[in-house]
């Protein structure tokens, strides 16, 4: 059926079968105005004028759903029907008038196609309509879940990243002591221990936070193999907070004195526990998000 943005009147086509009975909720691609598109209820005369497959461009549900304007070509249904009554009538008085299927797009037609399609981000699939302008992307609102999900993963990614980050300077810090340590004829860590101590784990945050945060976009835009890889990513997460803080255990231990008491080893014990579990907490949630019989049932937001 054909829709229209009331903003900014951008209009399109949209497969009646995308529609449940509820209505849907669309975004118009151009002016970004939201607006609710509610199925027509199509009376006995308005039902006639309707396909399951296409004539034109031989596009078909495969179901019992029916459409009334051609959701991949938007041939119009009660058009082309009156068309063909017309061509029967001219045959019947003598007159050859057959019904005008939509011609293919020139390739100069194609090549605006696509520069409207990226302008106004519309989905390559959505089809053109059928006085030429772009479909409408039908743009459904993401449940909260999915929402939280998502941003919620880009938020602790963000923080990942700028822990790392702080890691990196105290390094870089550490590092220039050693060498005025050096540079003075006394004693330093060389550059190899310093990167492993101070150096290795704040960049492996960096490059996980930055990977975890690319694959949470990809989630939002609903991307299937973004589900997987999240979850690889999760877990990834649990192993990488639990091995920082196994390092950070072993390397209090390594510095205590000989006679340190009970109460050292507690405290670094204790701590490093407290850690690893706010480390492994946030990917563990996700992970069991991902593999949750809630998550399952909005499988097919997902392509």
């Amino acid at each position: 059926m054909k829709i229209e943005c009331p903003e900014c009147k951008l209009s399109g086509n949209v497969d009646d079968a995308m529609v449940p009975a509820t209505g849907i909720t669309m975004n118009c691609p151009r002016c970004k105005a939201r607006f609710v598109v509610e199925r027509p209820q199509f009376g006995q005369a308005q039902a006639a004028a309707m396909m399951d497959s296409c004539p034109s461009c031989q596009y078909a549900t495969f179901s019992e759903e029916k459409f009334a304007v051609c959701p991949k070509c938007g041939l119009v249904v009660a058009e082309y029907q009156q068309q063909l009554r017309a061509g029967r009538k001219g045959d019947a008085n003598g007159r050859k008038s057959p019904p005008q299927a939509e011609q293919p797009m020139t390739p100069e037609q194609q090549r605006r196609d696509e520069e409207a399609r990226r302008k106004y981000g519309l989905d390559d699939g959505a089809g053109m309509g059928g006085n030429g302008t772009p479909a409408m992307a039908g743009a459904v609102q993401l449940p909260t879940a999915l929402l939280v999900a998502g941003w919620g993963t880009i938020v602790v990614a963000l923080g990942v990243i700028l822990y790392g980050g702080s890691g990196v300077v105290e390094y870089l810090g550490n590092l220039k002591a050693a060498q005025a340590a050096v540079q003075a004829g006394d004693e330093a860590p060389s550059v190899g221990a310093l990167f492993l101590r101070f150096a290795l784990f704040p960049l492996l945050l960096i490059v996980y936070g930055i990977a975890m945060a690319f694959l949470a976009n990809r989630f939002l835009a609903l991307k299937s193999w973004a589900v997987r890889s999240l979850e690889i990513g999760g877990w990834t997460g649990v192993g990488l907070g639990g091995a920082m803080e196994l390092a950070d255990i072993a390397g209090w231990v390594a510095r205590s004195s000989a006679g340190a008491s009970f109460g050292y080893y507690a405290v670094g014990l204790l701590g490093g526990v407290l850690m690893a579990v706010l480390w492994m907490f946030p990917p563990f949630v996700l992970v069991e998000y991902l593999r949750s019989e809630q998550f399952d049932r909005l499988g097919d937001y997902f392509s």
